[in-house]
């Protein structure tokens, strides 16, 4: 059994080994093998799954992967699992992990997801599940335009835009126009507005949402992978957030750059610590 640790105010809860999963074969996002499952760790007061250990034959090692992190295809023959950014090499990156002999504290955790979350840069950016839209839109694109391809932005232009800005864009489908909705937090406590929806122009996918928030009033983006959708109360939910949280997000100022989009994350991680540092993105399953 992994050690054991006695949590304190700052550390996630404890994780407990579980067989479920094991003998997967893994591949990485490239959809080459890197070897299979082992097992995972559960949470122990939910028996939800928090990381996946990966053994690598090849590197004669096991190393641990958030379960947002990867896709179990179970439609496979046999079933897989795939990596969404992580190539073997990258793996080499991550610490070791050691069943029944490493401490999984919060300083080994930091470290884990340090070493994943620099794995999404250029264009797998958009892939970390913080961008995830599935909480409130089913399809690949929900964004369509006049011409239903998927689009290049010029060059000159911002990848990231206001819906309301892109002529002869909309909502695809009998997807809900969110625009206008109240942004209710994790206590169902009223936290903000949905104004815009920042959508990535080549992918077709809205990666934000610019929240209206009062005590200052003003707009704050909002990744989609933190939001689910209440389709029958009209509202958009955030189950990891509370609205003190919101709250500290900076303001949004267009264009939004990659340098604000990484003191977003910043600001969102570094609420979630101690017994919520499981609601982040990463440890949800897709």
């Amino acid at each position: 059994m992994t050690r054991l640790y006695g949590p304190g105010p700052a550390d996630p809860p404890r994780l407990i080994p579980t067989t479920d999963l094991a003998g997967l074969s893994t591949t990485d996002v490239e959809d080459r093998p890197v070897g299979e499952l082992f097992g995972a760790l559960a949470e122990e007061g939910t028996g939800l799954i928090r990381y996946l250990d990966v053994s690598l034959p090849r590197a004669q090692r096991h190393v641990l992967v958030p379960i947002g992190h990867a896709r179990v295809d179970r439609e496979s023959v046999p079933p897989r699992v795939r990596l969404r950014a992580a190539t073997f090499e990258d793996l080499m990156a991550v610490p070791a992990f050691v069943p029944q002999d490493t401490e999984v504290d919060r300083a080994y955790q930091d470290e884990v997801m340090r070493a994943h979350g620099q794995l999404f840069y250029g264009s797998r950016y958009y892939a970390h599940p913080a961008y995830d839209h599935r909480g409130l839109y089913a399809g690949d694109h929900p964004v369509a335009g006049a011409d239903e391809a998927v689009v290049e932005a010029p060059a000159e232009e911002p990848r990231l835009r206001p819906l309301a800005e892109l002529t002869g864009f909309r909502v695809a489908g009998e997807e809900n126009d969110i625009r206008g909705w109240t942004l209710v937090d994790r206590r169902g406590d009223e936290a903000g507005e949905v104004r815009e929806l920042l959508v990535d122009v080549p992918a077709k996918q809205v990666r934000y949402v610019v929240v209206w928030l009062p005590e200052p009033e003003r707009g704050a983006p909002l990744p989609v992978g933190y939001l689910e959708i209440d389709g029958q109360a009209g509202q958009v939910v955030t189950p990891a957030l509370t609205r003190e949280d919101i709250r500290l997000l900076p303001a949004y100022e267009p264009p939004l750059t990659r340098a604000s989009e990484n003191r977003i994350h910043a600001a969102l991680e570094g609420r979630l610590t101690g017994d919520r540092y499981y609601n982040r993105p990463d440890f949800r399953p897709r």
